[in-house]
């Protein structure tokens, strides 16, 4: 899209500013150039790696809720909690390397500190009820 724009745009302006014809020819070379490269940039890998994984992780973690409903009444024990846990890393990390193999996301730490928020909330409201 933003492709398109620059380009389309560039030329509608150079028609009408045309002292600074160099401005509009360099901003359609860089779209072209940005059209060339996009191929190589792990973005839209990534983004198919994304959309394809998300169903999987949700069934993992609809697994690992049901599971940690089972620790928080007490049903299991710590050998039972150990294995489990040990289970559904296992699961985490195969599925890691099915969808992203050798080139893994970059870590953003606001969006991990965002996301480890969310889960906090997320248990106290579901999970730690206080009376």
């Amino acid at each position: 899209m933003f492709i398109a724009i620059m380009a389309n745009g560039s030329i509608a302006s150079w028609v009408v500013w045309k002292e600074y014809s160099f401005i509009w020819g360099l901003l359609i070379a860089l779209s072209q150039l940005i059209n060339a490269i996009k191929v190589y940039l792990p973005y839209q890998k990534r983004l198919k790696s994304l959309e394809s994984i998300t169903k999987e992780l949700e069934t993992l973690f609809l697994v690992m809720e049901t599971a940690w409903f089972d620790v928080s009444e007490g049903k299991l024990t710590e050998q039972e909690i150990h294995k489990q846990r040990m289970d559904m890393k296992k699961k985490n990390q195969q599925l890691t390397d099915k969808y992203f193999g050798g080139n893994p996301l970059p870590h953003d730490k606001k969006l991990l500190i965002k996301a480890k928020d969310q889960a906090v909330s997320y248990f106290k409201t579901f999970y730690f009820f206080e009376d």
